[in-house]
This record gives structure tokens, sequence and C-alpha cells, in this order.
């Protein structure tokens, strides 16, 4: 009687067909992720740690670069051991 007054069985179907398809759209997707995953997690980790690696090496190329040309210790200073 109720269910008849408010129509709210007309509501409940609508959200389960809906829930349905949902359902069907996440198997799709943890499918996807499934076969792409090993493909972009080796890129990404790759990626990343040549990134690092090119991080890395230009500031210690920097830092060279810096220790060589400085003006903090010349041949005319006192403190020149050379």
């Amino acid at each position: 009687m109720f269910l008849k007054l408010f129509n709210i069985q007309n509501l409940t179907d609508g959200f389960d067909r809906h829930r349905n398809k949902m359902r069907k759209l996440n198997q799709f997707m943890i499918i996807q992720w499934l076969i792409f995953l090993p493909l972009i997690l080796p890129l990404s980790i790759v990626s990343g740690a040549l990134r690092g690696i090119k991080h890395a090496s230009l500031g210690l190329f920097n830092q060279i670069r810096n220790d060589i040309f400085s003006d903090l210790i010349r041949e005319d200073n006192q403190d020149f051991f050379a």
C-alpha cells in the first residue's frame, strides 16, 4: 500500500538498474588496469629513476663548477696549498 502511494518501487528499480550498469563498468576498468599496469608500472619506475639520475648529476656538476670557479680560494690567497 505504502509503495503504491509514493511509487517507491519504481524509484528503487531505477537505482538497481543503474547499480548493475556501474558494476559492469567497474569490472571493465579492473580488467583494463590488470592489463595495462604491468606496462605502466615499469615505465614509470624507469622514468623516475632516470629523472633522479639527471637531477643528481646536474646538482653534482653545478657543485663541481662552483667549487672550481669560486673566488674563495685563489693562488694569491695565503690558504692556497698546491
